[in-house]
């Protein structure tokens, strides 16, 4: 093969490149439908609010951990090595559902996160004077890790086995002495292996792109307190 071959080889890989970077990007399903309002009985009865303070019973369609996520706070640390400024979030677990708790009336920034599976979406609360109900269908983010590490690794070697069995093809078919000792064969073998490889790792990134699905929540204001339970823990 000539130096026209090699770039046909340069010219695949570059493209094996570009399609292995357009896999890397989210795949965002639909979030699922809103769950009924169906107002959740929390397994203890925590009391009246405090004042300025509202009941919220929360339920979601899988045991998960309700967190708040506060605002942003900036700190100055000052060191031997000069000031350093670090910034972070406030959170704070809420409960397990289904649960009541007592939060401030406002706007309340909420992630509910699965036991076994980690993150599964987030949502707002606006809480006014009346007891509230909120329900959460639960979604998911799953990266797929395993998979595509492994397509990075196929992908990887492809494009190395490649690139070297393209080479030894060139210098195979240029060079007469080479040539009879099966050098350009070798490549030939060499560059359809890797770009195989190259072919199956960029499946695999593509098929296993990383998956990201909200959650859907509903909120509502519940007409009477909620029903009453024998008082086992203390308020949030």
């Amino acid at each position: 093969m000539d130096m026209r071959g090699v770039r046909r080889s340069s010219v695949a890989a570059i493209a094996a490149v570009l399609g292995f970077a357009a896999t890397g990007c989210w795949t965002n399903l639909p979030a699922p439908a809103a769950p009924a309002m169906i107002a959740p009985i929390p397994p203890v009865d925590i009391g009246p609010p405090p004042a300025g303070a509202t009941t919220v019973l929360f339920d979601a369609d899988q045991p998960s951990q309700v967190t708040e996520v506060g605002a942003r706070l900036e700190a100055t640390v000052i060191g031997s090595g000069g000031a350093a400024t670090t910034v972070g979030t406030v959170t704070r677990p809420v409960c397990l559902t289904p649960c009541a708790a007592h939060l401030a009336r406002g706007t309340h920034q909420l992630v509910f996160s699965r036991l076994d599976r980690g993150w599964g979406g987030d949502g707002v609360l606006q809480l006014g004077m009346k007891p509230t109900a909120y329900r959460y269908a639960l979604g998911h983010r799953n990266p797929h890790l395993g998979a595509r590490i492994g397509g990075w690794v196929l992908f990887g070697l492809g494009l190395g086995v490649t690139a070297t069995g393209a080479a030894y093809w060139s210098i195979g078919s240029s060079d007469s002495e080479l040539h009879d000792s099966g050098l350009a064969s070798y490549g030939q073998v060499q560059t359809f292996v890797g770009a195989g490889l190259v072919v199956v790792g960029v499946a695999m990134l593509a098929v296993f792109r990383p998956e990201l699905q909200p959650g859907t929540g509903v909120q509502w204001e519940l007409e009477a307190p909620p029903i009453e339970r024998p008082t086992q823990a203390a308020s949030r």
